[in-house]
């Protein structure tokens, strides 16, 4: 794992080097940007670890339509959300709608075992598809989501890392998946404003921004509240909201309007608390006697990153520091998040 961890690393880094060297600012006047493709994968074994929450990948699109929320392609109804929350149907507000496809999974901390430790994080698999609809301006972006998927064996988490494990990482396998949530069907709302309340200029195109942010989530996977803030700085920051972690309420979005420089570069660190009242991956099913571990009720999350931006292509990746979500867990978590954006 160290090695792979090290050969991306190293890529990474002579990529950056590439672009630095060939990144120049172009002179046309900035323009919108009407759409986003984005692949956002996190795992803990650039860490050297497997446990816990120890991979999490998604895809998304996300686009604008022309002026409102009725020039999009999605039938009326599946609009109507947007249009029914007054400061999302803003007419100086920009209109995004983004489609999500993920998947996460959770095992203990011992693979070998064939019958879990009941003292040890349940085995869990997630598979869902998201629907957003986010409203932003030069100052504030809401995002409105629905979620829905399944939880258990259908939401394949145990085919998905077994072949990471035999193909990819060539590592053991975790030997418990037969132990893991019932299925399940998951259905998540997520409501989370961002604003833009300080920025500032350090002169030669080197700018900073402050990002607090408050949300809920509400749903049989997760029910809490959370609030955060993201600092960015660098050169040519994009006026786009951040880079976040994937919970609910996460999208990729394009920037309000594209900056006239061809190479971006900034370096970000936030943090986030969650109130959580419900997690179906601690607490257990909803409707079926399963394995469940006593939670803690808040939990913290900090991470800090370096995004690249070269034309429309960018990179962002990050190490995330994630305080203990249940009552034995006996440490916190670290994990690395990777995310490629294409802007068209």
């Amino acid at each position: 794992m160290k090695g792979i961890a090290q050969r991306l690393l190293f890529a990474l880094t002579i990529s950056a080097g590439v672009l630095c060297a060939n990144g120049q600012d172009s002179q046309q006047a900035p323009e919108k940007r009407l759409g986003v493709f984005s692949i956002h994968f996190e795992n803990d074994l650039f860490n050297g670890t497997d446990r816990w929450n120890t991979s999490n990948q998604q895809i998304s699109y996300a686009f604008t339509p022309k002026h409102t929320w009725e020039d999009t392609v999605l039938p009326f109804w599946m609009s109507a959300p947007a249009r029914w929350i007054p400061w999302m149907n803003a007419p100086d507000a920009q209109k995004i709608v983004g489609i999500t496809a993920g998947q996460q999974f959770f095992t203990p901390t011992t693979k070998m075992q064939p019958v879990p430790d009941p003292a040890q994080r349940p085995y869990a698999g997630w598979l869902y598809a998201n629907l957003s609809w986010v409203a932003q301006t030069q100052k504030t972006r809401d995002i409105l989501q629905l979620s829905l998927g399944v939880v258990g064996p259908w939401a394949l988490g145990k085919e998905t890392q077994d072949f990471a494990h035999d193909h990819l990482a060539h590592v053991e396998k975790f030997l418990g998946w037969d132990y893991q949530l019932p299925n399940e069907p998951a259905i998540v709302i997520a409501y989370e404003r961002t604003w833009r309340v300080a920025q500032g200029d350090f002169g030669e195109n080197f700018t900073w921004d402050f990002l607090p942010s408050a949300g809920i989530v509400v749903g049989n996977v997760f029910d809490y509240v959370n609030a955060g803030f993201m600092l960015r700085a660098g050169w040519h920051l994009p006026d786009d909201f951040g880079p976040q972690t994937m919970h609910p309420a996460e999208l990729t979005a394009p920037a309000f309007s594209a900056h006239a420089s061809d190479l971006s570069i900034y370096g970000f660190f936030g943090a986030e608390g969650r109130a959580i009242a419900r997690n179906i991956f601690l607490d257990g099913s909803t409707f079926k006697d399963s394995p469940s571990i006593a939670k803690r009720y808040a939990v913290a999350e900090v991470q800090a990153g370096l995004a690249l931006r070269y034309q429309r292509v960018s990179f962002i990746f990050s190490q995330v520091f994630r305080t203990e979500e249940f009552r034995n867990q006996g440490r916190p978590q670290w994990f690395c998040s990777a995310r490629l954006n294409i802007e068209f």
